[in-house]
């Protein structure tokens, strides 16, 4: 397996190559293509809940969500409210719901 990834949307020339060879058992290894960014790193939870890599729901919060829908009278924006208080420190946005 080989995995070219690059940046989104910010024009970044950051490159990296993945790769789990069979020559190497299969484990990962990493190369990167070029290092140079052009821009900062993202500091703060709400910048990175803006990069899909960072966001998304736990296990624990999809089956909340499965409950919560259930009953239809509950809108997304409701359950992406409850989930704010039931779990403060995971980083999600209403379109992860």
């Amino acid at each position: 397996s080989v995995v070219h990834q690059t940046t989104l949307k910010t024009g970044c020339e950051w490159t990296a190559t993945a790769k789990a060879l069979k020559k190497n058992d299969r484990k990962w290894t990493l190369e990167v293509k070029n290092a140079s960014h052009n821009h900062e790193a993202d500091a703060n939870e709400a910048e990175l809940a803006t990069h899909r890599v960072h966001r998304g729901l736990t296990d624990a919060m999809k089956a909340t969500v499965q409950a919560l829908s259930l009953n239809p009278a509950q809108r997304p924006r409701d359950i992406f409210s409850y989930l704010l208080k039931q779990f403060p420190n995971e980083v999600f946005t209403l379109k992860d719901i």
